[in-house]
Order: C-alpha cells, then sequence, then structure tokens
C-alpha cells in the first residue's frame, strides 16, 4: 500500500492538537519496512496489519494505537510509548522493546519470541497465551500482568517484578527467574520444570497444580504459598522458607530439602519418597498420611524440644 507517510504524520498531529484540518492517520495495511519514524507522534493511530518489519520505532509515541496483526519483526522500539496500545495477534518476534512502557497494553496471542523486553513496563498489560519463548525480561516489570497461558520456555525473567502476575497454565520451562518478586503471583497448573527461582519471591504465591520437576528454588521465600498436588520430585529447595506451605498431596520425592524451614507447613498426603530433609526445620508441621520411605532426616528438627532462640524468633514473626 503506497502511502506519503510524512503528510499522514503532520495531519495526524494536526489532529491531535484539534485542529480541523488534521485527520487521525490510518495506516492500516501500510508497507512501512525498514521506514525510520523515530519520535513519531502516533498516539491512536490505526497500524493495524501494517507491515514495520525493520522499522525504527525508538521514542516513537504509540500510545492507544492499534497495532494489531501488524509485522513489526525485529523493529527498534526501545523506550517507545504503547501505554494501551492493541497489539493482538501481532509479529513482534526479535524486535527490541527494552525501556518501553507497554501500560495496560492488549498483546494476547502476540508473537513476542526472543525479544528484547529488558527494564520495560508491562505492567498490568495482557499477554494472555502470548509467545515469550526466548525472551529477555531481566527486570522487566510486569506487576499484576496476565500471562495466563502463555510460553515463556528459557525466557529470562531475572529479578523481574511478577507481583500479583497471572501465570496460570503457562509454560516456564528452563526460565530464569532468580530473584523475582512473585509474591501473590498465580501459577497454578503452570510447568516450571528444570526452571531457576534461586533467592525468589513466592510468598502466598498459588503453586497448586504446577510442574516444578528438577527446579532450583534454593533460598527462595515460599513463605504461606500453596503447592498443592505440586509436582517437585528432583526439585532443590535448599535453605528454601516454607513457612505456613501447604504441600498437600505434593510429590517431594527425591526432592532436596537440606536446611528448609517447614515450620507449620501442610505435608499431609505428600509423597516424600527418598526427599533429604537434613538440617529442615519441621516444628509444628503436619505430616500426616505422608510418604516418608527412605527419607533423610540428618540433624532435622522434629519436635519443640531442639528449637533455637533463632527458631523462636521465627515462630513469632
Amino acid at each position: 500500500m503506497a502511502i506519503n507517510i510524512r503528510n499522514a504524520l503532520e495531519l495526524h498531529e494536526k489532529w491531535l492538537c484539534g485542529d480541523l484540518d488534521g485527520e487521525k492517520a490510518d495506516l492500516s495495511g501500510a508497507d512501512l519496512s525498514g521506514a525510520d519514524l523515530r519520535f513519531a507522534e502516533l498516539h491512536g493511530a490505526d497500524l493495524s496489519d501494517a507491515d514495520l518489519r525493520g522499522a525504527d520505532l525508538r521514542e516513537v509515541n504509540l500510545s492507544e494505537a492499534v497495532l494489531r496483526g501488524a509485522n513489526l519483526a525485529e523493529a527498534r522500539l526501545s523506550l517507545a510509548d504503547l501505554r494501551g496500545a492493541d497489539l493482538r495477534r501481532a509479529d513482534v518476534s526479535w524486535a527490541d522493546l527494552s525501556e518501553s512502557n507497554f501500560h495496560k497494553a492488549d498483546l494476547s496471542e502476540t508473537n513476542l519470541h526472543g525479544v528484547r523486553l529488558i527494564a520495560a513496563d508491562l505492567s498490568g498489560a495482557n499477554l494472555t497465551g502470548a509467545n515469550l519463548n526466548w525472551a529477555d525480561l531481566h527486570k522487566a516489570d510486569l506487576h499484576e500482568a496476565t500471562l495466563r497461558g502463555a510460553a515463556l520456555r528459557e525466557a529470562d525473567l531475572h529479578k523481574a517484578n511478577l507481583h500479583g502476575v497471572n501465570l496460570g497454565g503457562a509454560d516456564l520451562r528452563k526460565v530464569n527467574l532468580n530473584w523475582a518478586d512473585l509474591q501473590g503471583a498465580d501459577l497454578s497448573g503452570a510447568d516450571l520444570s528444570l526452571a531457576i527461582l534461586r533467592e525468589s519471591d513466592l510468598r502466598e504465591a498459588n503453586l497448586s497444580l504446577a510442574i516444578l520437576h528438577e527446579a532450583d528454588l534454593s533460598e527462595s521465600n515460599l513463605r504461606g504459598a500453596k503447592l498443592i498436588e505440586g509436582k517437585l520430585r528432583l526439585a532443590t529447595l535448599t535453605g528454601a522458607n516454607l513457612r505456613g506451605a501447604d504441600l498437600s498431596r505434593a510429590d517431594l520425592r527425591e526432592a532436596r530439602l537440606i536446611r528448609a524451614k517447614l515450620f507449620r507447613a501442610k505435608l499431609i498426603g505428600a509423597d516424600l519418597g527418598g526427599a533429604n530433609l537434613s538440617w529442615a526445620i519441621l516444628h509444628e508441621a503436619n505430616l500426616a498420611g505422608a510418604d516418608m520411605n527412605w527419607v533423610i532426616l540428618h540433624e532435622a528438627k522434629l519436635d519443640p524440644a531442639g528449637k533455637t532462640p533463632e527458631d523462636a524468633e521465627e515462630e513469632r514473626s
């Protein structure tokens, strides 16, 4: 589709200013591949189904713009403003979106394979069913975002803010969530096989029915988390804080729970066959009906008599 982009931008800016000679930009289906649109003012513009492959959109204003079905593969969008934009089913694969603002944008079913979203703002965004495999989201802000059913295989989310995020049923295999904030997150039914969550904050998170086979949760904070019927075979929970966590009917076979804090944890009907609980603290834990065959309990603390002053302080907190 041939279009005079300079004229369209000038008319759009007039429209935004309320000038009667202005006209809202309709760039739907336009071929803008490789175009230089840096700093362009495209608030509310229609770019649905446009071809923007390899375009330079750095620091452009696309807030509330319609980019539904657009092709933005390998585009440069760092520092762009896409607040409230509609990118449903768009192809944004391998694009650079670092430090861009997608607050409350709709990216459902969008292809974000391999994108760079370093330190980007995706708070409140809708990423339901999006493809984020191999994406770099470290230090990104995704608090209160919806990623239900999204694919994030081998994505980098270390130090990301995922407070209150919905990742129910998401594919998070081999994802890097080291030092991530996942407080109150919904990870029910998510697949976190071989994921790395060292020192992550999972307080009050819902991991019921989640798959965490061979995941590394060393030193993570899972206080009050729900892991009901979670699958944690061969998982590493060394030094993890599981105070008050619900692990009822969880599969913890051969899991490493060395030095884990399980104050008042619920392990009702859990399978702990072959698990290593050396030096673990299990004061007031509920192990009713748990399978303890071949469990290693070397110097584990199972009753109040073994409490240290530090243990007592922990229980009061």
